[in-house]
C-alpha cells in the first residue's frame, strides 16, 4: 500500500526560513557542513529515507557524489561504482527532465547497483542554480512506499535550489581559492628566479667589476708616486672619485643580494639599512629590534626586502622626520612595523607604477604565510606598515 507525501504549508515555510537563513548567514567556507545539517531538516521535512544533490557535469571522479543524508539503517551509496554505473546514471542527470522510478522503470534498476539494498522508489528532479541548470536533487525510500506526488516534486524543487545555489556559491569560493593557490606559487617561482638571478649579479659586480676597480686604484696610487706634485691632486682626485665609485658599488650588490643577512643575521640587517635611509634624509630614527626569533631561510629573505620596500617607500614618498621600527611578539603572533610620522599615503587603488610596492609587500607576506597591513593616519599624519606572522615553536636564545 502506498502513501501520499502531505507537506503542511506552515512546517515548508519554517523550513525554507530555517534552511535559507543557515546557508545566507553562514561564511562560504563553512558551508560544507552546514549542507549536511540544511539536507537533513529537507529530509525530515519531505518523508524520504535518502536525498541527495548531484551536479550536472561532466566529470566523473571516486567521489562522485555532492551532499548526501539518509536516515538510521539506511544503505549509502557505494564508493567503488563502476565508471559504467556512474556514466548511466549522470546521463539521467544530464538529461534534464523529472524521472520517477513509477514511469521510468529503468532508474530503478539502476539505483538497485547504487547500494547493497534496493530501494522502494526513486526520484530525479532538475534543479537549477542562479537561474540555469546546475543538476539533479534525488531522492529515495527504501522502507516505506510513499509516492512522489506533485506537491512533493514542487517542495523538492524550491530545496533544491536553493541548496544549488549554495553548492555554486561554494564552488566558485574553491575555485577562487585554488587560482589564488596557482597564482601564490607561480609569484613564489618568479620571485625565487629573480633572487637567484640578482645574486649571480651581484656576485658578477664583486668578482669582477670589483676587483677590475680595486686594481684600477692600485694603478692610480703607482702612477700617483711616479709623477710631479704639482700634477698629484688630480690623480689623487681621481682616486677619491673611484673610491666613491667602488662603495656605491658595493651598496648595489648588497642591495641585489643581501649577503649581510647571513653575516649579522636579519635585525641587523634591516637596522643597518634603516640607519643610512634615516641619515640620508636626515630622520630622526628608533628602532626596538631586540626579539630573538627562529627564522627559515626563505623566512629572512622575504622579510628583508619587505623591509627594504617599506624603508624604501619612507625616503621616496613620506617626507617624514621620524620613523619608528618595532619587532614585537603577543599571543604567539610575532609583529614587524614601521611608523613614519609623513604625509601618509593613499590606500585607494594607485596607477600601476605608483602601487608595485605594496604589491610586492603583500606577494611576499603571502610565500612566507604572513599578513601585512597597511594604515594611513590623518590626525596625526603618517604611515604604517605592519607584517604579521605565527611565532616559530622554537626560539633561538
Amino acid at each position: 500500500m502506498s502513501h501520499q507525501h502531505s507537506i503542511a504549508s506552515s512546517a515548508f515555510d519554517e523550513t525554507l526560513i530555517s534552511i535559507s537563513t543557515q546557508l545566507l548567514d553562514s561564511p562560504t567556507g563553512t558551508l560544507p557542513d552546514v549542507m549536511d545539517a540544511v539536507l537533513e531538516e529537507c529530509r525530515v521535512l519531505l518523508g524520504v529515507d535518502r536525498i541527495s544533490c548531484f551536479p550536472n557535469t561532466k566529470d566523473i571522479t571516486a567521489d562522485w557524489r555532492s551532499y548526501t543524508v539518509s536516515g538510521r539503517n539506511i544503505p549509502s551509496i557505494k564508493l567503488d561504482l563502476s565508471l559504467e554505473i556512474k556514466s548511466q546514471y549522470q546521463a539521467m542527470i544530464h538529461s534534464g527532465v523529472i524521472l520517477n522510478s513509477a514511469t521510468h522503470p529503468q532508474l530503478l534498476a539502476l539505483a538497485k547497483e547504487l547500494q547493497d539494498q534496493a530501494p522502494i522508489n526513486h526520484i530525479l528532479i532538475p534543479i537549477q542554480a542562479m537561474g540555469k541548470p546546475w543538476g539533479a536533487f534525488a531522492a529515495a525510500n527504501f522502507n516505506t512506499v510513499k509516492d512522489f506526488d506533485e506537491q512533493f516534486i514542487r517542495s523538492s524543487t524550491i530545496l533544491g535550489n536553493i541548496m544549488a545555489s549554495s553548492m555554486q556559491r561554494l564552488q566558485h569560493y574553491q575555485d577562487l581559492l585554488n587560482q589564488k593557490e596557482k597564482v601564490t606559487a607561480l609569484n613564489k617561482r618568479l620571485l625565487e628566479d629573480s633572487e637567484e638571478q640578482l645574486k649571480i649579479i651581484a656576485r658578477d659586480l664583486h668578482d669582477d667589476i670589483g676587483q677590475r676597480l680595486a686594481s684600477l686604484n692600485l694603478e692610480l696610487g703607482f702612477i700617483n708616486n711616479q709623477i710631479e706634485p704639482k700634477s698629484q691632486p688630480a690623480i689623487m682626485k681621481a682616486a677619491a672619485d673611484l673610491s666613491k665609485i667602488t662603495r656605491d658599488l658595493q651598496h648595489i650588490s648588497r642591495h641585489l643580494h643581501p649577503a649581510i643577512i647571513d653575516k649579522v643575521g636579519l635585525y641587523a640587517a634591516i637596522e643597518s639599512e634603516a640607519k643610512k635611509m634615516a641619515a640620508h634624509k636626515s630622520i630622526a630614527l628608533s628602532l626596538n629590534l631586540s626579539q630573538a626569533i627562529l627564522y627559515t631561510e626563505e623566512q629572512k629573505l622575504h622579510i628583508y626586502r619587505i623591509s627594504q620596500e617599506a624603508l624604501s617607500n619612507v625616503a621616496k614618498h613620506a617626507s617624514a622626520t621620524k620613523l619608528a621600527i618595532v619587532l614585537a611578539c603577543k599571543e604567539n603572533t610575532v609583529s614587524l612595523s614601521f611608523q613614519d610620522n609623513g604625509v601618509g599615503m593613499s590606500l585607494e587603488p594607485q596607477p600601476m607604477s605608483s602601487s608595485l610596492g605594496i604589491q610586492s609587500m603583500r606577494e611576499r607576506a603571502d610565500m612566507i604565510g604572513a599578513k601585512i597591513q597597511f594604515q594611513t593616519d590623518q590626525q596625526p599624519s603618517g604611515f604604517r606598515v605592519t607584517l604579521q606572522w605565527p611565532m616559530p615553536q622554537k626560539n633561538t636564545p
